[in-house]
């Protein structure tokens, strides 16, 4: 977490290579990996969530909130905000063009069990949780 870099294993040969993420203190928190090569990278401190090309380019897309996990829909990335608390935060990263939707979940805490979304995971149409 603490790096700037994303850390990759070729199973086949057991060497670990790794690619600096452009931004600095870049708090990788998750990271999924599509089919293509693209990858999508939660960065916590900076409250990004980044995408690599499989070309190696990367793009931010600014949250505004510190981004725990990132799980893949049809159009985009949904992640969660580790300490928004009350509401807890979904943000959803559309590949194309880019935008960023939030999404406010209600208050179902009970009393005393801390308020922090700690995953989000898709499923089949679309749905998450």
């Amino acid at each position: 977490m603490p790096s700037a870099r994303v850390y990759v294993l070729d199973p086949a040969t057991g060497a670990i290579d790794s690619e600096p993420i452009p931004v600095p203190a870049a708090n990788r928190r998750a990271l999924h990996m599509d089919a293509d090569g693209t990858w999508w990278v939660a960065l916590g401190g900076p409250g990004l969530v980044a995408r690599r090309s499989p070309a190696g380019d990367w793009v931010t897309h600014d949250e505004a909130l510190y981004a725990h996990c990132v799980a893949r829909d049809a159009s985009g990335v949904w992640d969660n905000g580790r300490f928004t608390g009350h509401p807890r935060v979904l943000m959803h990263v559309n590949a194309t063009p880019g935008a960023t939707t939030r999404a406010e979940l209600p208050a179902a805490t009970p009393a005393g069990v801390s308020p922090i979304p700690h995953e989000v995971r898709t499923g089949p149409g679309g749905r998450f949780g």
